[in-house]
């Protein structure tokens, strides 16, 4: 019980106390095996309506730890555990929340569909229960499985749908975070500046609050954008600070997505070599936390950066095995690939663009 305090108490600091959000995260990775052993400790006593009750709790009372520190996998351990003892103890109504987290750990392995559903169900149960927080949050993540999916205008709906109920809530950190969510679609459709706008607000408030973790993102954020303007110095300042501040507070999972952006940002610059080191460092972090759709869009980059370089053989080996593990994915990113991939076999490297052939991560 003393570690899902821990948890608890840490949690309620990176909610609730944005100041202290890098002592939160801090101390959340320093008590991670100990809370992982209360968890497994909790898993086989659920047959028991108490010890059910403390691995119903685990997940609830740790999304952060979800989030940052655990791998997909065990998340989806976690999660599955504690929608068992939904099963069994009805009266413990949880399961819309817990339905959201198992939908963005499907997502991280790239079972989009999966996710997809999962996200759908529990709009419904939100719905059908009055709960508007937890609808909230279902169209936020409803939109980011649409983005994934290629379809924006249904991205684009669910997210505002979402900021309209977050504001109604009073729920800033969570319009930051649904604004950021917002801006990507704007920024794959090429609106540059209203994803500009969206990604400058969402830094904005973790300037304001000193929320790390929206701070993170929105830098993310801002180097793309300041790429697709042609500011790459910029970009690359944006996501070295992104880069620091991940590793300050041991967040693997953005860790592994600044460096795939860094990279590209290297190998516009016109540093290949540079830009694929940093491209295997990345890689190497999406194979260690099962982030499928990292590892599929890493190898199509370092396949174009392959190509720069001259190594043409290397360049087609790589996006090849990226279109496999996005095609299995129903990425819609894997036909622009298969395409470029087409031109790679035709013969030696043509004089090309770039910035337009990378993709984001």
């Amino acid at each position: 019980m003393y570690y899902l305090n821990v948890l608890n108490s840490a949690n309620s600091l990176y909610f609730n106390s944005t100041q202290t959000t890098r002592n939160a995260l801090i101390w959340l990775k320093a008590e991670l095996a100990n809370i992982r052993n209360g968890q497994l400790w909790s898993g086989r006593k659920c047959e028991d309506e108490n010890g059910g009750l403390l691995c119903l709790l685990y997940p609830l009372v740790g999304p952060a730890l979800l989030e940052h520190y655990l791998a997909p996998g065990e998340r989806l351990r976690w999660l599955d555990s504690a929608l068992q003892v939904v099963e069994r103890y009805p009266q413990y109504s949880s399961e819309s929340s817990l339905l959201i987290h198992k939908g963005r750990a499907l997502a991280a392995i790239g079972r989009m569909q999966q996710a997809l559903a999962l996200h759908q169900q529990s709009l419904s149960i939100a719905v059908e229960i009055g709960d508007n927080r937890a609808e909230a949050s279902a169209l936020s993540n409803l939109g980011v499985d649409y983005f994934n999916l290629g379809e924006s205008s249904s991205a684009i709906e669910c997210h505002t749908r979402a900021i309209t109920l977050f504001t109604e809530l009073g729920d800033y950190a969570a319009i930051a975070q649904v604004k950021g969510d917002l801006g990507n679609v704007y920024y794959f459709l090429g609106d540059y500046p209203c994803a500009r706008e969206l990604f400058e607000q969402r830094l904005a408030f973790a300037e304001e609050t000193n929320d790390l973790s929206h701070k993170i993102g929105a830098l993310l954020s801002l180097g793309l954008a300041h790429s697709s303007s042609g500011r790459f110095h910029d970009a690359l300042e944006a996501h070295k600070s992104a880069l620091r501040l991940s590793r300050e507070i041991g967040d693997v999972r953005a860790e592994g997505e600044i460096l795939a952006n860094l990279g590209n940002v290297y190998a516009v610059l016109g540093e290949n070599e540079r830009g694929l080191e940093t491209s295997k460092r990345r890689l190497a972090i999406a194979r260690e936390i099962g982030d499928v759709r990292g590892e599929g869009k890493t190898l199509f980059n370092q396949g174009v950066m392959y190509r720069e370089l001259g190594d043409n053989e290397q360049a087609i080996r790589c996006g090849l095995s990226a279109i496999e593990i996005l095609e299995r994915m129903g990425d819609p990113y894997a036909k622009r690939m298969r395409t470029q991939i087409k031109e790679w076999q035709e013969g030696p490297k043509k004089k090309i663009e770039y910035a337009s052939k990378t993709i984001r991560s």
